[in-house]
């Protein structure tokens, strides 16, 4: 019989704070600022776990723009087939109205402006398109729109996504509530009033289209943030089609974190008590050293971030574990 009692190993956590600034990176090998790497400051080694603790940059994410190739909109005029391109930049409802009616009405017929109004309905959360001088179609079934991304800096890392290949979110239309085909004009006097309003946005008798759904200018919401061989959570992957099973597929370990993108006045600035960064990792065996940094900050189709060239500031803690210390147990860091 053994009367031998088991000793236990006691260890504790050091908790480590980390600080990566993207400004920080060798610009020549990482020109992206949302595709880098760092050296740490020193090896951190027997490593139980990582927290992604905050995020932070100064600039305000585009929901429209060139790179996201979902800023141009085809429209015909009487068999004159017309494109308009939006600014690059952050939009909600009521930017987004006034600048497509602006850009529609900048379109010369005949020498004459074809008389759009682009009303936001705000009830039913729908984009009506008005004519005052005729009839006219919007195409969302022309694949053959170009958008200038595959020499962009951006993608400098075989990157490149067609977004009008995938079956949601593919462009401008999908923002607007439309499918991929044309939708025709049509006289309906039901369209030319909203319920909540007393007046008319359009008089009766003018051309109306109206798309069969909601607008969307939250596509591209969530952001994922990849650090190279430190990834733990797993992913379903995006807009994939399997007509024999109607089964997905999926990445395993896809990324370290996942959080929304929260609109500020001044930044965007992401952390635990906000927004609840889904971002933390368990390592088991410790991982026995950690050098390097490699981060990418990414959509979920796989587009990296667009930072416009600003730098982007990530708050890790790093849990190691010390050797083993006599009549001790193991402690966690206390969270505020």
């Amino acid at each position: 019989m053994n009367h031998l009692i088991d000793r236990l190993q006691n260890f504790t956590l050091d908790r480590k704070i980390l600080s990566v600034d993207s400004n920080d990176r060798d610009i020549d090998r990482w020109p992206n600022p949302a595709d880098f790497e760092v050296t740490t400051p020193q090896n951190y080694s027997n490593i139980e776990s990582i927290r992604l603790v905050n995020i932070q940059s100064s600039n305000k994410f585009y929901n429209i723009s060139e790179y996201l190739q979902n800023n141009k909109l085809k429209v015909d005029l009487s068999n004159s087939i017309e494109e308009i391109i939006l600014e690059d930049g952050l939009y909600d409802a009521t930017t987004l109205e006034k600048s497509l009616q602006n850009h529609l009405n900048n379109i010369t017929f005949n020498d004459a402006s074809y008389g759009f109004i682009v009303k936001y309905n705000e009830v039913n959360r729908k984009m009506y398109f008005g004519s005052t001088e005729g009839s006219f179609n919007l195409i969302f079934n022309d694949s053959t729109i170009t958008y200038q991304n595959k020499c962009d800096n951006y993608l400098k890392n075989n990157n490149y996504v067609n977004v009008y290949n995938q079956y949601n979110n593919w462009g401008l239309g999908a923002i607007l509530g439309f499918e991929k085909k044309i939708y025709k004009s049509e006289v309906d006097a039901s369209l030319s009033q909203f319920s909540h309003e007393t007046d008319k946005w359009l008089e009766s008798g003018y051309n109306i289209i109206v798309p069969p759904t909601t607008i969307n200018l939250e596509e591209n919401k969530q952001i994922y943030i990849e650090v190279d061989k430190l990834n733990q959570s797993d992913e379903i992957k995006p807009f994939i089609t399997d007509r024999v099973n109607n089964t997905n597929s999926g990445i395993i370990n896809s990324f370290f974190a996942k959080t929304p993108i929260i609109i500020c006045e001044q930044n965007q600035s992401i952390n635990n008590k906000e927004c609840y960064i889904e971002g933390i990792s368990y390592y088991q065996p410790p991982l026995d050293k950690i050098s390097k940094l490699k981060i990418k900050i990414r959509y979920h189709n796989g587009m990296l971030l667009d930072l416009q060239n600003n730098n982007i500031i990530l708050t890790f803690e790093i849990n190691q574990i010390r050797n083993e210390l006599k009549d001790y147990t193991v402690r966690t860091p206390f969270f505020h």
